[in-house]
């Protein structure tokens, strides 16, 4: 019986990693759960694809649905990082089983710890958020204060090297010719005719 059990779990694994129809997952997971074979139900937990986990649960006699969603909150409370993988599973049970699950007498005791599980996770959600905005926010900074240091150092390399700058002998070159006037054209013209006059003048004096 057990050989013809193991034939069938092998025919069931997937191959190349591709997803396992709905049948023969099921197969496997009544198999991990009959021999509590961890490392089998672990790769069956690895399939998170609703439309095959909803046939999946729905195939899954009621025998196992119990033990089956026990082991599945357990494992969720062990590693909650665990929960975004384990909840589509867990959710499918409470959905298609909900009458056989309510009629266990260990059911309240599996929904408390579900129950205590989420809720500690929800109170701890506004923290993690007010955390993140938080990080946004330095970061943001952080990225505005890079790129204004990016631009500054732009603006550096764009700038000239060399600055030319007047030196005092330049300023006195140009301001040496500051108070002479040179001679108008009137004065040049009255400094001639007195000296035309000054020079006649000496003629006469030379015929006297």
């Amino acid at each position: 019986a057990n050989s013809s059990s193991n034939t069938e779990v092998m025919a069931a694994k997937p191959v190349n990693g591709a997803t396992p129809k709905a049948g023969s997952l099921a197969q496997m997971l009544m198999q991990a759960l009959h021999s509590n074979d961890n490392a089998l139900l672990e790769e069956c937990l690895s399939i998170t694809n609703e439309r095959v986990v909803r046939t999946t649960v729905l195939r899954l006699p009621p025998a196992y649905v119990s033990k089956f969603l026990a082991t599945a909150v357990n494992k969720f409370q062990s590693k909650p990082s665990r929960g975004l993988g384990l909840i589509v599973w867990i959710r499918a049970l409470l959905v298609h089983h909900t009458s056989f699950l309510m009629s266990m007498p260990d059911f309240s005791d599996v929904i408390a710890n579900l129950y205590s599980l989420i809720e500690a996770r929800l109170t701890v959600f506004p923290k993690l958020l007010k955390l993140s905005g938080r990080l946004d926010l330095m970061l943001s900074q952080i990225t505005s204060r890079t790129h204004a240091d990016a631009v500054a150092d732009q603006e550096d390399l764009q700038a000239p090297l060399n600055t030319y700058e007047e030196s005092d002998s330049d300023n006195d070159n140009d301001n040496a010719g500051i108070g002479y006037v040179s001679p108008s054209d009137e004065e040049w013209d009255s400094d001639a005719s007195n000296g035309r006059k000054n020079d006649m003048q000496d003629d006469d004096d030379d015929d006297d």
